[in-house]
């Protein structure tokens, strides 16, 4: 999706980890139903890496995960266990941030597009789907 820019901060639910992040004010929110998102109801949206800044704690205060072919990266805050953003493996270059971790999200974008994103069939979706334009 499209629209001006916005700037918004969110973090995770302990307040540990802090982050600020500029994006279009119109998102698509990509409802995944692989092993792990649905079992944590992960339902991101895609900014460039670039885009976030932390304002208090940062990547040290997070834990990484991996499973499977290892390139998407889970982190969950240290403390709380809550997993505000990762980094994908449909777009290893971007940030997959949990659209509920931003501050007051029913009201912080223009619009937001709920898409489904088959992860059980990850790589027959990832070819039909649009999540690749988000990519550089």
């Amino acid at each position: 999706m499209e629209g001006s820019l916005i700037t918004v901060t969110g973090g995770c639910h302990c307040q540990s980890v802090r982050f600020s992040l500029t994006t279009p004010s119109s998102i698509s929110v990509y409802k995944c139903n692989c092993s792990i998102c649905a079992m944590k109801q992960n339902h991101h949206f895609m900014i460039q890496k670039d885009q976030l800044s932390f304002t208090s704690g940062g990547l040290s205060s997070l834990t990484e995960y991996t499973f499977n072919t290892g390139v998407a990266k889970h982190l969950f805050c240290s403390k709380c266990g809550l997993c505000p953003f990762y980094s994908p493996r449909s777009n290893p270059d971007c940030w997959a941030v949990t659209v509920y971790c931003v501050d007051s999200w029913k009201s912080a974008f223009g619009k937001i597009e709920w898409v489904e994103f088959d992860g059980e069939n990850w790589e027959k979706q990832y070819e039909v789907s649009d999540i690749k334009k988000h990519s550089k």
